[in-house]
């Protein structure tokens, strides 16, 4: 026996000992099995369960040290194997001479789809074949053993992840590439391995390799670039805990490399901000609004801003005018500014320091910077100069404007001493440049008197950008609110005082004293209630880096019903960012419930639904973002893919719409849709129709928002998809389609023209 099988051999009888061992335990915990073998709390979901104090996390580590379908179709980077070798090299010279080479004779690893062959025992009448899936570093786990030392680099050996006999199993990498005098020799290729593990390969490799916004690792072509400053306008990574820190201390290094505004060398402030804030076709159309003498700094002062039906470049460029009229404001000797939106809901203080250049030699300042939904008296108790200029702008600017300028500063969690507000310092700079130009706009508004009368709802996860300010949400729109407690404690129930419609526009909340008995129905008293508007406690989503300690919350829907309901829902959503910065990140998604209860939809039509979601599937997945598709990292977690989980019961996609049409009861239907141990994590959720806890289809793969019209869109997409499908006939197994497109989902299910535009726009931007 090789040290590698046995070290994996030892491996696994410790993880079959310590399995037993703590089933023994007469006090455990109700557990559940996930289908890749790993042991969660049944009652909390949780693999590290605070609640019933008990970890599971060493067990399921053994679990993960084997390969499962979440490796298929993913390589390690050749150039992480390339480093790793070089320090075998310099650990193991024995081992590894100085001629030798990671890849033998090869360029570089061996495809998805390579057949390889070896002998067992070396003797030639027992061959073994089997096929490269994917690669991964496998951990010497005996190197966390008491005086014990890893003989691999970093404590990892590469391995290949084959599939052999059916199985997944693995190897040393190294060992495919020793031309004839290694033990395996390359026979073959083919890329279709089989269908389940080709779609576990096209998930896997459509989210491999992209950066934190789940776009190409390229550089932009913009003036003001994401290599300056990685910004997105509220949009950011979920990373761990140990990461967040360092994005607040990220701003203050960007700091650091910025030096004073030189006039001789660096050129006319004004005049460089103008030709690095924007692109030549935006200062085309600026220039054409104004005669010929007026200056640079004049046309960007009196540029007028447009504060309704933006398209997210418009609503970039305005966002970088804004930016500019403030800097305008400090070349004009103004000490401050003050940012009020026209509801007068949101107060930006900025303090204007310095001039400064960063490294390109693009026009910055140095600000400090603080915000209050209360009024405009704090604000200027916080700014320390005399001379300050109030500015109003539209709504939805102002709202962008905020999400930058709380990506440029840093804070400390400290109050300014005179007005009481958090104290942030940093820089102004522009966004990143979006190409935009007047003949652009094509917002085509959706004919919601055409959408089916449904009743519907949902569920948007966000955090407040600037410490607890959840409640002054809360206060300002009149909404329930449940208590947001340490570590999710019971609390209280906290209904509005003033009886008033959530949706109303420009309604004003009440003050929300605790109640220490919730009333029945509050979600408290285990019971269900929809006919208020509520923010709940979450703690399964993360704070962003610049603000972690910043509140996660979900904002939750009452019953929503046809185009009142719509409209309410963009008021609603509108208002969300009034008092302050809301963010989203991959952590937090948007939940959208149908109505379907059994009397409206006979079984024929659940199955017909079914079918028509496991075909497109994959044409969804186009027109949402890299890390809400299936195979992300949180995939499996959160939002699982239907078809692969049916797929790994059924082997191929007919033969799961084979077994749709075989259930003979709508519990059979909701079962197989939803295998597992996790089963409402599915991007299509029916256990609430399967336990009777509420009559809707649950659609979770779509990414948190604040875009109302996004919002407002999936929303459509979701009551069209189930309505439309559920009047289509039911597939026979022999007359179905391998796969859907986008063209077949648009045109054959959903039937409006404004979606198939809105879609195809996001589709293009995603996978551009």
């Amino acid at each position: 026996c090789s040290p590698l099988h046995h070290r994996i051999t030892v491996t696994s009888i410790v993880a079959v000992a310590v399995s037993v061992a703590v089933m023994s335990y007469s006090g455990f915990p109700d557990i559940t099995i996930d289908e890749y073998g790993r042991t969660f709390c049944a009652a909390h979901e949780r693999a590290d369960c605070h609640i019933c104090c008990m970890s599971f996390t060493d067990m399921n580590d053994e679990v993960d040290e084997t390969p499962s379908d979440r490796n298929v179709g993913i390589f390690i980077p050749d150039a992480d194997l390339i480093e790793w070798h070089a320090k075998m090299k310099k650990k193991m010279p024995s081992v590894f001479p100085p001629d030798d080479k990671v890849f033998g004779d090869q360029q570089g690893q061996h495809p998805y789809g390579t057949k390889l062959l070896t002998h067992f025992d070396d003797d030639p009448n027992k061959p073994m074949n089997c096929t490269v899936v994917g690669s991964w570093w496998m951990k010497d786990k005996f190197s966390s053993l008491p005086g014990m030392t890893s003989a691999w680099e970093d404590g990892k050996e590469p391995m290949y992840v084959i599939l052999i006999g059916g199985e997944l199993s693995q190897f040393g990498l190294m060992d495919a590439h020793m031309g004839e005098e290694g033990p395996w020799k390359v026979v073959g290729h083919d890329p279709s391995v089989n269908e389940r593990y080709d779609a576990l390969a096209r998930a896997h490799q459509n989210v491999q390799g992209r950066d934190d916004n789940g776009e190409d690792e390229s550089d932009s072509d913009s003036m003001v670039t994401d290599d300056d400053f990685r910004y997105s306008n509220g949009e950011h990574d979920d990373e761990s805990a140990e990461y967040l820190p360092r994005q607040n201390q990220r701003v203050l290094r960007e700091r650091k490399t910025m030096k004073p505004w030189n006039q001789s060398v660096d050129g006319d402030f004004i005049g460089q901000l103008f030709l690095k804030y924007f692109s030549s076709t935006e200062r085309d159309h600026i220039n054409k609004c104004f005669e010929e003498h007026v200056s640079d700094s004049e046309k960007i002062e009196s540029f007028p801003l447009k504060g309704t039906r933006l398209e997210p470049d418009e609503l970039n460029f305005y966002a970088r005018l804004v930016i500019a009229q403030m800097a305008v404001c400090f070349a004009n000797n103004y000490d401050s500014v003050i940012l009020q939106n026209e509801r007068r809901t949101k107060f930006q203080a900025i303090e204007l320091d310095e001039a400064l250049a960063n490294q390109n030699g693009v026009p910055c300042i140095a600000i400090t910077y603080a915000t209050d939904p209360e009024g405009i008296e704090n604000p200027k108790l916080f700014l320390r100069g005399d001379k300050f200029k109030i500015m109003e702008i539209p709504n939805r600017i102002a709202v962008a404007v905020e999400d930058h300028l709380l990506d440029c500063v840093s804070n400390d969690h400290l109050n300014d001493i005179g007005s009481g507000l958090l104290y942030h310092e940093g820089f102004l700079v522009p966004p990143q440049i979006i190409s935009w130009n007047e003949g652009n706009a094509s917002i085509v508004d959706i004919n919601k008197a055409a959408i089916p009368d449904v009743n519907f709802g949902i569920e948007l996860e966000l955090s407040c950008a600037s410490g607890n300010y959840q409640w002054r949400i809360a206060k300002h729109m009149g909404v329930e609110i449940e208590n947001f407690g340490a570590k999710g404690g019971k609390g209280g129930f906290f209904p509005p005082q003033k009886n008033q419609n959530f949706g109303a526009r420009g309604g004003k909340g009440g003050y929300f004293p605790p109640q220490k008995n919730p009333p029945k129905g509050s979600n408290r008293d285990g019971s269900q209630r929809h006919d208020k508007w509520k923010l709940v406690y979450d703690r399964s989503i993360q704070a962003n880096p610049q603000n972690p300690q910043s509140q996660m919350f979900e904002f939750v829907s009452k019953v929503l019903s046809g185009q009142d309901g719509l409209d309410e829902m963009s008021n609603v959503i509108e208002k969300l960012s009034d008092v302050t910065s809301v963010r989203t990140n991959r952590t937090m998604g948007l939940h959208v419930h149908v109505e379907a209860k059994e009397s409206d939809y006979s079984l024929k039509s659940m199955k017909s639904i079914c079918q028509r979601f496991l075909i497109h599937e994959d044409a969804m997945d186009s027109f949402l973002p890299y890390h809400r598709r299936t195979g992300a990292e949180k995939s499996h977690s959160f939002f699982e893919s239907n078809t692969l989980s049916m797929m790994q019961r059924y082997d191929t996609l007919k033969d799961s719409l084979g077994a749709i049409i075989s259930c003979r009861n709508r519990k059979d239907l909701y079962s197989i849709m939803n295998l597992g141990m996790r089963e409402r994590y599915h991007k299509m959720n029916l256990q609430n129709l399967a336990t009777g806890r509420q009559p809707t289809i649950e659609f979770r793969q779509h990414h948190a928002t604040k875009d109302g019209r996004e919002i407002e869109a999936w929303v459509c997409f979701c009551i069209l998809f189930v309505i439309n499908s559920s009047q289509l006939p039911m597939l026979k197994s022999n007359e179905a389609e391998e796969t859907g497109t986008f063209d077949s989902l648009f045109d054959g299910i959903i039937r409006c023209p404004y979606l198939k535009q809105f879609y195809s726009r996001k589709r293009l931007d995603y996978n551009s």
